[in-house]
């Protein structure tokens, strides 16, 4: 409920507790292939509309209006760029590694981060925070990046968010009552997740460090050398509690879909609070279409180890069930809740992340599956080997030849 002048609403949690928040900075950080981008191009398509009811969808730096669907893609690279050894001045830092790409200007939006100074770009987001704030406006912006929070760059990230918010150097206004809040959502079936992520790092041109093998290899070596907090939105919403956030929302996924609502209106509507109807934003008309959404083949695993993957992700929300619906029951809101922590999670053995993790590479790698290496460079080394062995004139080399190739195609 959107409070008089729009600088204050009431938010009910668990129907039993009432927050009062003058201002609320809402920050979607996925995690990947979540719906995330389905929800940005919602929000920034309708910019206009919401900022009639009281939220702010940011400005590209340095200009005015509202920012593209990905306009804030680069800004945790631009804000962490001096903590993060990523920059422009040097292709390599004083250790010899190469740094970190942090700019890629795939919009207009983006490529006004190019040239621009992480002081210039936190100068104009802490000033276009100031003045919502002091007009009474909410603010909502999304980017993935901002999911990295239990990786190494944790620390940093949550540094750049204090520089810009207009909290007095934190997360959370003094008083309490203004502050970050973050909403994350769970996919369903769980395992769904993994595979849009497997897609994602292997379709598309060769590139390096891109992986090439079927679902059950990645899972066994890239997923687990790679993974921190990707496919763990509960510890993403818990990592920003931890951090000073002033309430998150988590939202079901599978259960909004069993509910007929759309992932967008379900954020819009039960997150931010603007003027709904049986959970769609009245006002905004057209179908919420989604056509981001990545499938690959992934038949070489099967039912029971897909039940079995379930299992584990299933067991890791669990081990969050008393963290979010007793220990902060008072900031927490969980939308469309059918699938997450079914049946309170009784009768369930919870998993910490790290053990989950292994549990899903000891499953996967039960099968013997090895990387597999680029297809264009192994083959390539074979007509190498083959070529060599020829030119000497070894008589065994046609013969060696046929038999690397018998064993590859067994592979």
């Amino acid at each position: 409920l959107l409070l008089p002048g729009l600088s204050g609403r009431l938010w009910t949690v668990h129907t039993t507790t009432i927050l009062l928040i003058n201002m609320q900075i809402l920050l979607l950080p996925g995690p990947s292939k979540t719906g995330t981008t389905h929800v940005q191009r919602f929000i920034a398509s309708n910019a206009e509309f919401f900022y009639q009811h009281g939220w702010l969808w940011p400005p590209c730096p340095f200009s005015a209006g509202h920012a593209s669907a990905g306009g804030f893609a680069n800004l945790m690279n631009a804000l962490i760029a001096k903590d993060s050894g990523c920059g422009k001045e040097k292709d390599k830092d004083k250790d010899g590694k190469k740094k970190r790409k942090c700019i890629s200007p795939k919009d207009l939006c983006t490529k006004k981060y190019l040239g621009a100074s992480p002081d210039e770009i936190r100068k104009f987001y802490k000033k276009i925070f100031a003045e919502a704030q002091k007009n009474g406006l909410n603010v909502v912006f999304s980017a993935e990046h901002f999911s990295g929070v239990g990786g190494e760059l944790g620390p940093a990230i949550f540094s750049s968010l204090r520089s810009v918010l207009p909290f007095d150097g934190g997360l959370t206004s003094r008083d309490g009552a203004s502050g970050l809040e973050v909403a994350t959502v769970v996919r369903y079936p769980r395992e769904a997740q993994l595979r849009s992520i497997y897609a994602q790092n292997t379709q598309g041109p060769p590139r390096p460090n891109k992986f090439e093998g079927p679902f059950r290899g990645w899972l066994c070596n890239y997923f687990s050398q790679k993974s921190r907090i990707t496919p763990n939105p509960l510890g993403l919403a818990a990592a920003y509690i931890e951090a000073g956030a002033i309430a998150v929302a988590v939202v079901d996924a599978g259960g909004a879909e069993e509910d007929g609502v759309d992932l967008a209106d379900a954020i819009a509507c039960g997150v931010m609070g603007v003027p709904c109807k049986d959970g769609k934003v009245i006002g905004i008309e057209g179908e919420r279409k989604r056509d981001n959404v990545r499938a690959a083949e992934t038949s070489d695993v099967g039912e029971e180890e897909n039940r079995r993957l379930r299992e584990i992700l299933e067991t890791l929300d669990c081990s969050y069930y008393d963290y979010f619906t007793n220990k902060h029951a008072n900031i927490t809101k969980i939308l469309h809740r059918r699938n997450l922590f079914r049946e309170k999670c009784r009768g369930t053995d919870p998993l910490i992340q790290v053990k989950a993790y292994a549990k899903i590479k000891d499953l996967m790698c039960d099968s013997n599956v090895s990387p597999q290496p680029n297809t264009a460079v192994a083959i390539g080394g074979i007509w190498l080997t083959a070529i060599v062995y020829l030119v000497v004139g070894n008589g065994l080399g046609l013969l060696l030849f046929m038999r690397v190739l018998t064993l590859k195609k067994r592979r």
